[in-house]
Parts: C-alpha cells; sequence; structure tokens
C-alpha cells in the first residue's frame, strides 16, 4: 500500500530545506526524513556497533534512518529538492518582475549584490508587499512539489486528509 504525498507538507518540507540538510520522502508512510549530512556519510561508511554505543538514542534512531536510506534498492526514499534546486533567488526574481512597474524596479535593485535576501525583505516590508511575497512564494513552493511528485510518479493530494492508494 502506497500513500498519496499531501501537498502542504511537501511544501513545509521545502521551506525547510537548508545547505546540510537532506530531505526524504518516504513513500511507504508519507513522511518526510530529514538528515544531516553527517548521518548518511556515517551509515555509508558501515562503523560497527561498538562505535554506536557511544551515541544518544536520538544519534542512533538518525543513523538508522540513514541506513535505510543508503541501502534502499526499493525506491522507498526519494530525495525532496534542496536548497540548490529550489533557487530562492530566482523565485524571487519572478516576484519582482511581476510587481507593478515602480516596484518592479526597487525589487530587482535591492537583489543585486550581497544583502540581496535581506534588502529584498526591507523593500517588501516598506511598501506593503510581504503578504503578497509569501502567497506568491508558495504558490511557488507548491509547483516545484508537483512537478517533483509528478516527475517521481508519486500520487498527491491537496488536502490534509491522507489517502492510500492500492
Amino acid at each position: 500500500m502506497v500513500v498519496k504525498a499531501l501537498l502542504d507538507d511537501l511544501m513545509e518540507s521545502l521551506e525547510c530545506s537548508a545547505s546540510d540538510m537532506n530531505a526524504y520522502y518516504d513513500r511507504l508512510t508519507g513522511n518526510t526524513i530529514f538528515l544531516n549530512d553527517d548521518y548518511l556519510r556515517q551509515a555509508a561508511r558501515r562503523k560497527s556497533a561498538d562505535d554506536e554505543s557511544k551515541l544518544a538514542n536520538w544519534e542512533k534512531e538518525c543513523l538508522a534512518e540513514a541506513r535505510a536510506i543508503v541501502n534502499d534498492n526499493d525506491d522507498r526514499y526519494i530525495p525532496l529538492p534542496g536548497s540548490d534546486d529550489i533557487h530562492e533567488w530566482a523565485i524571487m526574481n519572478r516576484f519582482a518582475l511581476n510587481a507593478n512597474s515602480n516596484l518592479t524596479d526597487r525589487l530587482t535593485r535591492a537583489l543585486k549584490g550581497g544583502g540581496a535576501f535581506r534588502r529584498f525583505r526591507e523593500t517588501l516590508d516598506r511598501h506593503g508587499l510581504t503578504d503578497q511575497w509569501y502567497s506568491f512564494r508558495k504558490a511557488a513552493l507548491r509547483e516545484i512539489a508537483i512537478a517533483w511528485c509528478e516527475e517521481n510518479n508519486i500520487e498527491y493530494v491537496q488536502a490534509a486528509c491522507k489517502e492510500t492508494a492500492s
């Protein structure tokens, strides 16, 4: 029995992506597993049980999940797009280009050079566009989640009730 993915859960997972974390969708449970790169490296090295005796229980659980992912031969665990795949700057630029002409110039200027994310958010706040930005960003993440589901042949549902596919 395969669980249909919840788009809202996938979008939340995409929002939480970070450069040193990996997110995996479990096709059987519908859950997302977040793992630090270190656990995946440890799992790949196949350390002995003695090495694990010093670990806290939560670390042992993370390592067990990492091993399951590293040793997955059945495509049960599918990597979600990471921060490098999401291209937050490109989403911000699309928002800027879709704004009215007055604001397009200000927003695109804010995106140039170091500190672009901070300047972009300050410009949004100054012009009362923060809610519009978050709606736009949410729609962009939804598009990414849907494309990912379709690319990986994962059925998805919009609503917050998990359905199973037989």
